[in-house]
């Protein structure tokens, strides 16, 4: 599949550019959980395991995530604009 850059994925993948090498939770990135779902098929980020500094943090399903090379190779081309409507 060739992903394709949807205004939703601009606005959620540029909100995601300052946790280029870190585990986030979708909360921390202030996105919805549909959002993170649809970068995760496009191969822009995985699920990730909670961060071991964090003994409080349950490690459920797509609770932590992390951006994947590809997602930072995304970020790298990212344009300042959000893509038209069509």
């Amino acid at each position: 599949m060739k992903p394709k850059l949807t205004v939703v994925r601009w606005r959620t993948i540029k909100k995601l550019e300052q946790f280029q090498d870190r585990v986030f939770t979708a909360g921390e990135a202030d996105v919805h959980g549909a959002s993170l779902f649809s970068l995760e098929e496009c191969g822009w980020i995985e699920r990730a395991d909670p961060p071991e500094d964090l003994p409080f943090a349950v490690a459920t399903q797509g609770h932590h995530w992390r951006v994947t090379e590809t997602g930072r190779d995304v970020i790298a081309v990212l344009p300042n604009e959000p893509p038209r409507r069509m």
